[in-house]
């Protein structure tokens, strides 16, 4: 059945995603489900954490009447859990967290991508900024975000290539992508100590079917000790920083969770989750309650950030909107000051 379709039936029943608690990464996954012919419909499904980004199908997404919906992010949760397991790393080794500069500009609150986008043209973060909505700026600056979620997961320049064209629509031939890692391990050198300690944890585990000898890695994450065993040297890159990112985002979600149902004292009592998309939350609610719900929400997310990341906690984003929307940004109302829904902020426009 088309998504179209099963959207159309959302009208009338509800629309029930399928969620499954635990994936390989340690993530959450969703799938639409499937529908039993001859049997009564009572709701249709939807893979709802990869909503196509064309303008308009999320908003097809509305909360039941008197309702509204909260979506509350990570900001750029992975590069604090990637940091943070660096400066795990880097203390083992008994070197300084100082050396650990991704942390160090995250928590200084600027802006890695577009100060790696700086760099790639020779200009400092402060110009960087004050230049941000000049095209040259936002495409380099789009460049470094590239590079800043790809090369932490140990892609080669081949696959990089395909990552940051597919992903993020930066196309790069074969020098630029090797200027640009070379850039970026400038500006955060400590990953050579991350990819060294991930390649010393390989240990060769049959052979592929040339005969080369298949080198995999066992992964236990910290905090959690979950282990995950015999993986290639991408996925070990990958996983540890995922791996934390999804640990945290299950024990911010187990606790907002818990308020929904069982804390009457709580702004979230009666509120329910609705969608998990990895680092971001979804509870729909009363209308009336909401500023107290999304200053709630937000802080059992920041205190969970802080709990995973001690020394580089990510902060959370709410948004408080009637439908789903990417567009719902920072809808605090200018005059008191509390969250309302985008739908309702000055100047709010339908989405194109």
């Amino acid at each position: 059945m088309s998504r179209v379709k099963r959207l159309m039936h959302g009208v009338h029943t509800p629309i029930q995603p399928q969620f499954d608690s635990l994936v390989d990464t340690g993530r959450v996954s969703c799938r639409q489900g499937d529908v039993d012919p001859g049997k009564e419909v009572t709701a249709w499904g939807f893979q709802t954490q990869n909503v196509n980004r064309k303008a308009g199908l999320r908003e097809c997404f509305h909360a039941r009447h008197g309702c509204v919906f909260i979506a509350s992010d990570y900001d750029k949760c992975e590069l604090c859990t990637v940091s943070q397991i660096n400066i795990l790393m880097h203390r083992e080794k008994g070197q300084p967290d100082k050396n650990v500069k991704l942390a160090q500009e995250l928590n200084a609150g600027r802006d890695p991508h577009l100060a790696l986008g700086g760099k790639l043209i020779g200009i400092d973060y402060a110009e960087a900024l004050s230049r941000k909505k000049d095209p040259q700026v936002k495409y380099v600056r789009q460049a470094a975000k590239s590079a800043n979620f790809g090369f932490p997961g140990g892609l080669g320049i081949t696959s990089f290539i395909n990552f940051a064209k597919y992903t993020y629509g930066v196309e790069l031939d074969e020098a630029k992508a090797r200027r640009l890692k070379a850039e970026w391990l400038t500006a955060y050198p400590e990953f050579n100590l991350y990819f060294g300690i991930v390649r010393s944890m390989l240990r060769e585990n049959g052979k592929d079917d040339d005969g080369n000898p298949k080198l995999r890695a066992d992964v236990t994450h910290p905090y959690s000790l979950r282990k995950r065993g015999r993986v290639p040297f991408t996925v070990a890159c990958n996983g540890f920083f995922q791996g934390l990112a999804a640990d945290l985002a299950k024990d911010a979600g187990f606790l907002i969770s818990r308020e929904c149902y069982c804390d009457p004292a709580s702004p979230l009592f009666g509120y329910r989750i609705i969608n998990f998309i990895h680092d971001e939350i979804v509870i729909e609610g009363p209308r009336s309650t909401c500023h107290a719900a999304a200053v709630r929400m937000k802080e059992i997310m920041e205190d969970a950030g802080r709990r995973w990341c001690p020394d580089c906690p990510p902060k959370a984003t709410p948004s408080v909107m009637y439908r789903w929307s990417k567009a719902a940004d920072d809808t605090i109302d200018p005059v008191s000051g509390e969250y309302i829904p985008y739908e309702e902020m000055p100047g709010y426009k339908v989405a194109a």
